[in-house]
């Protein structure tokens, strides 16, 4: 993410005004493609996209997202209100009025949060909360440097009801330019994000270092809580009580695997940033109890950042519970990001109460940030992030070594076959296994993996077909033949009946495997006019009973095609290949007569890195970057069942319910079927393919399994899903 320079605002303006940035467009990407046909009809193609993202976290704030919009209200302060919350943010002029009496200029951030439960200001009114208070290189440095997030101009910009950012230009000493943004979501949770470009070399030791605190007006205890790891303390994390004598007196927490040594000079005068404590955090959130209401504090285990407290920042009996975040190496002009997320909830007793801490690790589970923002950049330009060091697969990715390597020994031993496998969490990957295939550019065939691939993209299509970007409009409850005319005159009146969701989720009666006709053959045999019974009848009435067919995803690429116009191979590049980087993959062709002529079908080869970014994608909601890729309603819909047949598939006898948008529901699988979904978190999707060929996601976990063999067969598939869940820590630690 390398921003292009933007103006710097110093002035306050008196009068409310718009801003926005006109957006900046790149270059076109280019490609390069090759091309074969093979004795079946197959073409490989790969390609290599030269434009594409460069990986980092997508841009959020207006500092580096110029299409965020945004006004300058006329006083220093705006009222946010959601739910149960009301947060006052402030920049950092002084305010005297009803609202924000007595508040004392130089703190910025959040003035004032309440809650319905707590109507007193959680912070010390003259001070602030989540508020930027210092950057610092670990050199010696006056107070008004060391402070200078307090006193350099900020810029309030409102940008909705629940959100508001301060833009601080670059800093007179530092040059570091900056954007903070406040965002009430709607589970009471506070989102902060913070965006900063240097401009300026200015740091002596190759560091920035940044720290945000919050003063606590006289809350009963001026402890902190996490769960971590004492002195001494055995391999299991344990609640511990973060307590500080003094200021500065073991006052920073560490991370368990934080080994980073940040150099400073012997007399730096500030007293937190290197004042450590002898506990460790295991997992990177932490609260305090103040009035009746724990303030949660929550992070990304991505930004490393140090757990701090005072016990008299805010003045006597009133702490301040901060934290710090370090930047190594900096570029010049580079956009570094962190997001954190705090909580203000109600609770009915002291922080190291068992009941106060149990609600506050729920709260946690369900709010705390995203733990990645991460869009890997195609593999010709560094691909995925991997993490090979097992304190750091813990710290970052939150999966247990120990189990992982179980796991390998498993997929080893699971078969025969020469395969290539990638567990990914929090977009890091934290195993891959490689016997005969290459998972960066092995594009072997990947079976009926295909099919959830070809539902993805008809996805697509359907979505821009809507906003009249195609030739043809088209909704998954349309009849499917309208958009194959290929297959006129049909071979089965009951055709017409067939819904676009029908050809996806095997209810359309086409030729299903259970009939035991061949998956491959001419369009002709496909459309059921060679004179087999098998592919010119239907094995059943539309949306009556479930039999798993490939004929139909076939009919779904000749859909594809007929609305957007674009052969489905060259559609599905276009549309959702190349926004992902997708650099390997091909085609199967079937060929055709005169008039049907040769057309792609939904077959294809792809390495198992490539297939895990369309499960990422997925897992993200069906964002890429600041882009919607795939429909956001196609993600939600493949969440469930998209049909009402209760009775058994024809061939497998699975649970009709498994079966949705071409994504299946492992969790679903019934006892009755011979499989098992012990283990499996309710919201995972997954594609398994023949030969032990799988892609699969859990939006609950942000985990991502692939496997790739090119090969055919049965294969333990839910068993692969189920190991790599049950390798993710849980919140707890163990």
């Amino acid at each position: 993410m390398n921003p292009p320079a933007l103006r710097a605002t110093t002035s306050h303006e008196k009068a409310p005004r718009e801003g926005t940035r006109p957006t900046r467009r790149g270059p076109s990407p280019r490609s390069g493609e090759l091309a074969f046909a093979a004795s079946l009809s197959w073409t490989l193609v790969f390609v290599a996209v030269l434009g594409a993202s460069a990986g980092e976290s997508p841009a959020r704030t207006s500092l580096a997202n110029p299409r965020v919009h945004y006004t300058v209200p006329e006083k220093p302060y705006v009222v946010l209100k959601r739910g149960a919350l009301e947060a006052v943010v402030v920049d950092n002029r002084a305010v005297d009025d009803a609202v924000l009496p007595g508040h004392r200029a130089g703190y910025h951030g959040l003035a004032s949060l309440k809650h319905t439960k707590q109507p007193r200001n959680l912070f010390v009114p003259a001070y602030a909360g989540l508020n930027f208070e210092h950057i610092h290189d670990g050199t010696v440095q006056a107070r008004e440097v060391l402070f200078e997030p307090r006193n350099a101009p900020i810029e309030l910009r409102v940008t909705d009801d629940h959100m508001a950012e301060l833009h601080q230009p670059p800093t007179p000493h530092w040059g570091l330019e900056s954007c903070l943004r406040y965002e009430l979501l709607e589970s009471d949770v506070i989102e902060m994000t913070f965006e900063c470009i240097p401009r300026r070399d200015t740091f002596k030791n190759g560091y920035i270092g940044l720290f945000w605190a919050s003063y606590i007006d006289q809350p009963e205890s001026l402890d902190i809580h996490f769960r971590g790891f004492g002195e001494g303390a055995d391999a299991k994390a344990d609640w511990l009580r973060g307590i500080t004598p003094a200021h500065g007196t073991l006052a920073t927490h560490r991370a368990l695997d934080d080994r980073r040594e940040f150099t400073h000079d012997a007399a730096f005068p500030l007293e937190l940033p290197f004042g450590f404590s002898r506990l460790r955090y295991a997992e990177p959130w932490y609260f305090g109890v103040c009035r009746g209401m724990a303030f949660v504090q929550m992070f990304r285990p991505s930004d490393s950042v140090r757990l701090t407290q005072s016990p008299s920042g805010g003045g006597r009996g009133c702490p301040a519970w901060d934290f710090q975040w370090f930047i190594d190496k900096p570029r010049l002009d580079q956009c570094y990001q962190l997001v954190m997320r705090a909580a203000y909830m109600p609770v009915d007793g002291p922080g190291d109460a068992e009941p106060v801490r149990a609600q506050v690790t729920r709260l946690v589970a369900d709010a705390q940030p995203v733990a990645s923002a991460y869009f890997p950049p195609p593999e010709s330009q560094g691909g995925w992030r991997q993490l090979e060091q097992p304190d750091e697969i813990r710290r970052l990715a939150g999966m247990d070594p120990a189990r992982l390597a179980e796991l390998r020994e498993w997929l080893l031993q699971s078969d025969d076959r020469d395969f290539a496998a990638v567990v990914i969490r929090r977009g890091w990957i934290v195993l891959e296994v490689e016997r005969g295939n290459s998972a960066r550019t092995d594009a072997r065939r990947v079976a009926s993996v295909s099919k959830a691939v070809c539902a993805t993209v008809l996805s697509i299509a359907s979505e821009r077909s809507q906003q009249a970007l195609t030739p043809r409009r088209m909704r998954f409850e349309d009849p499917a033949f309208l958009f194959i005319p290929w297959a006129y005159p049909l071979s089965d009146p009951r055709k017409t009946n067939i819904t676009v969701k029908g050809l996806l989720n095997h209810t359309s009666g086409l030729c299903p495997e259970a009939v035991g006709a061949p998956n491959d053959g001419s369009w002709e045999y496909i459309l059921g006019h060679t004179g087999d019974p098998r592919t010119a009848q239907l094995a059943f009435d539309p949306g009556t009973g479930c039999g798993y067919s490939t004929h139909a995803l076939a009919h779904a690429a000749l859909v594809c095609e007929n609305v957007t116009g674009k052969p489905y191979d060259q559609f599905a590049t276009e549309a959702l290949f190349n926004p992902l980087g997708i650099e390997r993959w091909w085609f199967q062709f079937y060929d055709g007569g005169e008039k049907i002529g040769r057309h792609p079908s939904h077959g294809l080869g792809m390495p198992a890195r490539d297939l895990a970014r369309i499960a990422y994608c997925m897992a993200h909601g069906g964002r890429w970057g600041d882009r919607q890729v795939i429909p956001e309603w196609f993600v939600e819909e493949t969440a469930a069942p998209t049909h009402s047949v209760t009775t058994p598939e024809m061939r497998w006898k699975l649970n009709p319910q498994i079966f949705s948008h071409g994504w299946e529901l492992p969790a679903r699988h019934s006892v009755e079927s011979g499989k098992s979904a012990a283990g499996i978190p309710a919201d995972a999707r997954y594609k398994p393919g023949s030969g032990g060929q799988l892609i699969a996601f859990v939006p609950s976990l942000d985990l991502v399994i692939t496997r790739q063999t090119g090969s055919s067969g049965d294969w333990p598939y839910e068993e692969y899903l189920r190991r790599a869940c049950a390798a993710v820590l849980t919140a707890g630690g163990d």
